[in-house]
């Protein structure tokens, strides 16, 4: 009589075979997920600290804007940008998509991990989604590409789990795995973050610095060669305006191709002194990225040029609600941001 033998050696392999597709699965998911997390942090970076005007792919409009997600309150946890935990904690996703692929109780431990870690992370995309939804009116592709690779991880720990059955589960190894690479990469990526935040924070002040050199040069060089055409023309132009003011609301005039001569209204928001021999007239909306970047330049140089310089803000709303200039309705709330500051202004 023969005695039937059991063959442990194919049961590992045939349990191994499906257990690493599924972990192929996450660790593609995970990598994708990282890397456009990756991309995010730095258009955040760029974005709310460069000098140069930036535009991720995903900015092709209202409707589909990653910028206006990513750089809005949104976007970050406690100040800091979301993304800069999603790289680390993908990161461990990864990890543990490599342990999962060997079974055992350390597998079993592995994907139950993942499967909550992964329930987790939609149950804050879901909430991402409502904000994007209800709140901002805007979609951010990027942010939903995060969530479908959520979804691939949800499903594959879900299936490997099911494949493998009840068991044991050891979640030493895969914690320690999860953890380490984890926080090795969080500190990566907060280095990152820091390094290129100060690089480009070190760029607007030396722009800043460079825009304040030149006017001093102009400014000692028009002091050095004053001219009777000069200031005949300067005498002129005061009686100008003096004139557009006795007759009615004073409005701007061109004066060449270039130049144009902008009065600043007694209701004109303004910092610094009526009598400065220079005058800088922003024109701006409070929902534009890039007068953003310029609220950063103006910063450095209303420190630099404090009771010297007269700065005055003029509302630009991108808007056709209250600005008939506007040809289509770029920022929703910039008419109502214009008013509520207006509001804010005339209380002090």
């Amino acid at each position: 009589m023969n005695t039937p033998t059991t063959n442990t050696t194919a049961s590992s392999a045939d349990e191994g075979r499906p257990l690493a597709a599924w972990s192929g699965i996450v660790i593609a998911c995970a990598s994708i997920a990282i890397g456009v997390a990756a991309y995010l942090l730095h258009g955040f970076l760029l974005k709310t600290y460069g000098t140069e005007a930036y535009d991720s792919a995903c900015a092709i409009n209202e409707t589909f804007n990653c910028d206006k997600i990513n750089t809005s309150v949104w976007g970050k946890l406690f100040g800091i940008p979301i993304t800069v935990f999603a790289i680390p904690t993908y990161a461990a996703f990864l990890g543990l998509g490599v342990v999962g692929m060997g079974g055992g109780d350390a597998a079993r431990a592995a994907w139950s991990l993942l499967r909550l870690g992964a329930a987790l992370g939609l149950a804050y995309g879901a909430f991402l989604l409502y904000v994007m939804v209800a709140i901002e009116q805007t979609y951010c592709l990027f942010c939903l590409t995060m969530d479908a690779m959520g979804v691939g991880i949800l499903i594959a720990s879900t299936v490997a789990l099911r494949r493998m059955g009840a068991g044991g589960a050891s979640f030493g190894r895969p914690l320690a795995v999860a953890l380490v690479l984890g926080l090795l990469t969080l500190g990566g990526v907060w280095s990152f973050h820091e390094t290129t935040r100060q690089a480009l924070l070190t760029e607007q002040i030396a722009m800043a610095d460079k825009a304040a050199a030149e006017a001093d040069a102009a400014r000692a060089t028009l002091a050095a060669a004053p001219t009777a055409d000069a200031a005949t023309a300067g005498a002129a132009s005061d009686a100008a305006v003096a004139g557009a003011a006795a007759s009615g609301p004073l409005v701007a005039r061109k004066i060449s191709d270039s130049l144009y001569e902008v009065p600043v209204h007694p209701d004109d928001a303004v910092l610094g002194p009526a009598d400065a021999k220079v005058t800088i007239i922003e024109f701006a909306d409070f929902q534009c990225g890039y007068c953003k970047k310029l609220f950063y330049v103006m910063q450095n140089l209303k420190r630099r040029y404090e009771g010297k310089v007269r700065f005055v803000f003029k509302h630009f709303p991108m808007n056709t609600l209250c600005n008939e200039h506007i040809k289509n309705n770029r920022h929703k709330y910039a008419c109502n941001a214009a008013l509520a500051s207006e509001c804010a202004r005339r209380q002090g």
